[in-house]
């Protein structure tokens, strides 16, 4: 066995600045290895998508280019952490493992648990540091929000690089692990068409944004087209930790004061406290990524029609704004949350899906796929959580109110292009004769509406409406606001 070492594991924290693990590991006389694992357990879970890989992989390219500066490399090997870990207690005496702690997927969770097990019987202490504000093994949220101020007021943690001591692994070492992973070529390029990686650009959005784009924040933030530029959009930065939560909101206090926007910064600096919100509700109720938050809503929605299924995944219901806000997000990675909400409203109370049908597909389509917003969301929006309002989005609506000239929807839908706006916005509403004026049929340019949208209006919300109200219902709602809201808010 070899000498005596630290490891410091890179998991969604990809940044060199106010990295608690990193820092902690500097003032460590040891010297230490840094790594990351692209897992393949992770790549067989069905919410993966190469365009993660692929950010993650840009992110740590970056990493790795600002190291090598001191003579540091973060390893990245293409194997399970189980296997790896694994290996590595065969080769060095590892004393002690700093990393973030992890709200994810259940892959992640369970990778979590095996090495907590194996660490302890090893013998090597695991330093897990809070990510973000979120507190593990929280009983309740009464508190949480005074909790979470206090972390992000605490300083930026800055890494002196020229302290921190590492070792390299061995050309002999590097063999026992999995070097050539068959991904390898895919995950290298990142397509211009999604957000690039890296603290530095992650800053440059959001500094962007509040000297300039906040402007128009508010205004704009449900509108299609407009709200991808008026919008921050960090969140990819958040999700992979290019950015800490604490790094954006220390900037949004630098500029709060010295721009006229205050109502539009703040409706921003809300959004980062309900960003951790859901994170936190994730974190002390996992099952949300399977099951119904209230299980009164688990005999409803239990049959999957796959044809309703995948025209909604293609972008082909018949209603333009649902069919260009998919388009949109598989190409691009990013819409915004209007056009999510819309989405999973659409295919739960109008195709009458049950949500897991689509949560898996949509948070391989978002570049910014969090695990802890993306579940409790897609429940509150598909009416299961029992303690938020039903909400159904109608299409037409939105189309006519969130893209009423029509930009988004022909930019995402051509076949739509060469009709006036108010036909491109709802083309059914089209007569016989004036398909034929466009040279445009109904059904074989532009498929006709799946569904009714009164299909939402009958039974399903009669339904959902009196399981809201019944008897257990109410019961599992007194326990979801025990756990997941604060005394004051409930007083509230």
């Amino acid at each position: 066995m070899e000498k005596k070492i630290n490891i410091v594991w890179f998991k969604k924290d990809l940044r060199l600045i106010d990295h608690l693990p990193l820092f902690f590991a500097t003032e460590e006389s040891l010297p230490c290895l840094l790594l990351f694992c692209f897992e393949p357990k992770i790549k067989a879970s069905p919410s993966w998508n190469i365009r993660h890989w692929q950010f993650m992989f840009q992110s740590l390219q970056i990493m790795n280019n600002e190291l090598a500066k001191w003579n540091h490399k973060i390893y990245i090997f293409y194997e399970n952490a189980t296997s790896v870990f694994q290996k590595l207690s065969t080769i060095y005496e590892i004393k002690t493992i700093f990393s973030h702690q992890e709200t994810g997927i259940a892959e992640t969770y369970e990778t979590d648990k095996y090495l907590a097990s194996f660490f302890k019987n090893q013998g090597i202490e695991w330093r897990e540091f809070q990510t973000n504000g979120i507190i593990r093994s929280l009983k309740n949220r009464d508190n949480w929000e005074v909790l979470w101020k206090q972390v992000m007021q605490k300083p930026i943690y800055g890494i002196n690089f020229s302290k921190l001591k590492t070792i390299k692994l061995s050309k002999q070492n590097k063999i026992a692990f999995n070097q050539n992973f068959d991904l390898l070529h895919e995950i290298k390029l990142l397509p211009k068409q999604f957000q690039q990686a890296g603290t530095k650009t992650g800053y440059l959005y959001l500094n962007s944004f509040l000297k300039k784009r906040v402007k128009l924040y508010m205004q704009h933030v449900s509108i299609a087209q407009k709200s991808r530029s008026s919008c921050s959009r960090i969140s990819p930065y958040l999700t992979y930790g290019n950015l800490s939560m604490r790094m954006v909101y220390q900037q949004k206090e630098i500029f709060k004061n010295d721009v006229p926007f205050k109502r539009n910064i703040n409706a921003f600096a809300s959004r980062l406290y309900w960003h951790c919100h859901f994170i936190q509700k994730f974190e002390m109720q996992e099952k949300m990524q399977f099951q119904n938050l209230n299980a009164a809503f688990n005999k409803v929605r239990t049959e999957i029609n796959h044809n309703f299924l995948n025209a909604w995944k293609n972008g082909k219901t018949g209603y333009p704004l649902v069919d260009a806000s998919m388009r949109c997000v598989k190409n691009t990675g990013y819409i915004n949350f209007r056009s999510r909400a819309m989405l999973v409203s659409f295919l739960c109370h109008h195709l009458w899906q049950p949500w897991q049908a689509g949560a898996d597909f949509l948070a391989q389509q978002f570049l910014d796929f969090e695990p802890g917003i993306h579940y409790p969301q897609f429940q509150m929006q598909a009416s299961t959580t029992g303690i938020n309002t039903i909400r159904v989005y109608n299409p037409e609506k939105q189309a006519l109110t969130k893209d009423s000239d029509a930009i988004f929807i022909k930019k995402w839908l051509p076949e739509l292009t060469k009709l006036p706006d108010q036909y491109a916005l709802l083309p059914y509403k089209m007569t016989s004769l004036e398909e034929g004026f466009y040279n445009f049929k109904l059904g074989k340019d532009y498929p006709k509406p799946i569904v009714p949208l009164s299909s939402a209006k009958k039974g399903n919300l009669k339904l959902l409406w009196e399981i809201k109200r019944s008897t257990f219902a109410k019961k599992n709602n007194k326990e979801i606001l025990a756990r997941h809201v604060s005394k004051n808010r409930k007083r509230t």
